[in-house]
């Protein structure tokens, strides 16, 4: 069975990827990615709702729905 990553190099990777990670991907996808998050929030997130990022991903769609829920919602 194969070792597992400790965590300080796994932070290491995330910390020399993450902040360019959404800006890649949207190029990658020519934006397609952010329409797709966008559509989703517009879609499902009314104002006043709770809004909960189950940390999935870069945090791009949470802000996009919290921003949806306005400040009579909730970001958890």
């Amino acid at each position: 069975m194969k070792k597992a990553l400790n965590r300080e190099m796994v932070r290491s990777i995330y910390d020399r990827t993450a902040s360019r990670y959404d800006r890649l991907h949207g190029f990658l996808t020519g934006g397609s990615d952010d329409r797709g998050r966008k559509l989703l929030v517009d879609t499902t997130v009314k104002a006043g709702n709770c809004v909960l990022d189950a940390g999935g991903g870069t945090g791009t769609t949470a802000i996009y729905a919290a921003r949806k829920a306005g400040k009579d919602g909730a970001e958890s």
